[in-house]
């Protein structure tokens, strides 16, 4: 016996009973049976309306936290950082972007940044809009200017392995290409642009030198060169000096001479090739 129930009513061969799952049952009637009697048996094979009923909604509900749950899982890849991309002027500023090349956050990295970002709405912006969005501020409050030769350090990091739709891994440094175009048409005047690459171990190592990613690599790489150059003097150098420490020469012997160099278009924008920095 797999059940149990009170007998409600008696009709013909049947009894309908109200049974311990709460529910109602016909079951075949015996002799000795009577309405209000609890009795024992085994179920019926034919699944009742309420039993049907029951069903749908644990499916239902299946389907309901399924739904969720992959919601929640789109959710968190949006929010996943991929990579931290730095931009290295005067005024530092570190985006953290998910692998659809989407800004997560935005960091300012000195007190100079503060200023630069208090007006700019960069989040769930493409790093592209974000990027330009930052230099247009910049031009506006003079650390980018058209009269002289600027330098500008663009390094990132990449946090996670992501595959694309086709199965490919998703690489920062395709990323970072894709932005050059930007900085070119952004950028009015002369500009060297260096790119560099880090370790997650070196954007780590640059949290806890409270630095920029780009001003703790190229400090790292000028020391093992042999510099004598403390970690205040590369936060507060002029970033064409630190460039400069990293490269052995001025950056303008740099931009120049520099058998590195990638590209420079009409406008005397310099973009130099990737470093790679892992320590």
């Amino acid at each position: 016996m797999d059940r149990s129930g009170i007998i409600l009513k008696i009709k013909g061969k049947q009894a309908i009973v109200f049974n311990d799952l709460c529910d109602y049952e016909k079951i075949k009637r015996t002799k000795d049976m009577f309405e209000g009697q609890l009795v024992e048996y085994n179920s019926p094979k034919k699944t009742s309306l309420h039993t049907y009923i029951a069903i749908a909604s644990g499916i239902a509900a299946i389907l309901v936290i399924t739904f969720l749950f992959y919601m929640g899982f789109l959710k968190y890849n949006e929010q996943r950082a991929f990579a931290y991309v730095t931009l290295d002027v005067n005024p530092s500023i570190e985006y953290t972007i998910n692998d659809r090349n989407c800004v997560i956050s935005i960091r300012p990295l000195n007190r100079e940044s503060e200023k630069v970002i208090n007006s700019l709405d960069m989040k769930g912006k493409n790093l592209n809009i974000a990027i330009s969005a930052t230099i247009s501020e910049l031009e506006k409050l003079n650390y980018i200017v058209p009269e002289k030769e600027n330098v500008i350090l663009l390094s990132a990091s990449q946090a996670c392995s992501v595959k694309d739709k086709d199965g490919k891994k998703v690489q920062v440094d395709k990323i970072i290409d894709s932005i050059q175009p930007a900085i070119k048409q952004m950028i009015k005047g002369k500009a060297t642009v260096q790119i560099l690459y880090a370790s997650l171990d070196t954007w780590k190592q640059s949290l806890k030198a409270d630095m920029s990613l780009g001003r703790y690599a190229l400090y790292i790489n000028a020391k093992k060169k042999g510099a004598a150059i403390t970690e205040q003097y590369a936060k507060e150098a002029p970033l064409r000096v630190l460039m400069g420490y990293y490269n052995g020469q001025t950056t303008t012997k740099n931009k120049i001479n520099n058998s590195n160099e990638k590209d420079k278009n009409n406008s005397g924008i310099a973009i130099l090739n990737s470093i790679f920095v892992h320590i």
